[in-house]
């Protein structure tokens, strides 16, 4: 998780980077918005039990409710979008069916 910038935090910036504290502060929100990262879900071990997409924090996981696997289960698919790679999915899947790659 990345800090917070409190009024505390702000005047240490202010002290420390002097007049490129502004360009520090943008440097740090874009990173905070960037894309890091990629899961891939093995769909034949997926038993689509839901923990994952209640555990992404932004919502990028959902149930296929169309398809099968070969066991008879509905399992999660990946939605491409503003993955952080925080790998929370992978830490929480009962059937170690997820992959997490983190971009750097």
């Amino acid at each position: 998780m990345l800090p917070h910038f409190t009024l505390c935090s702000f005047h240490f910036l202010s002290e420390r980077f002097g007049e490129h504290k502004e360009s520090f502060l943008d440097m740090t929100l874009e990173k905070r918005t960037k894309a890091r990262g990629k899961i891939a879900i093995n769909r034949e071990r997926c038993k689509g039990c839901g923990f994952c997409v209640i555990t992404c924090p932004r919502k990028l996981i959902e149930i296929d409710t169309a398809n099968f696997n070969a066991a008879g289960y509905f399992p999660a698919v990946f939605l491409d979008g503003d993955c952080t790679g925080c790998a929370q999915c992978a830490i929480i899947c009962p059937d170690i069916a997820i992959e997490v790659w983190k971009e750097e």
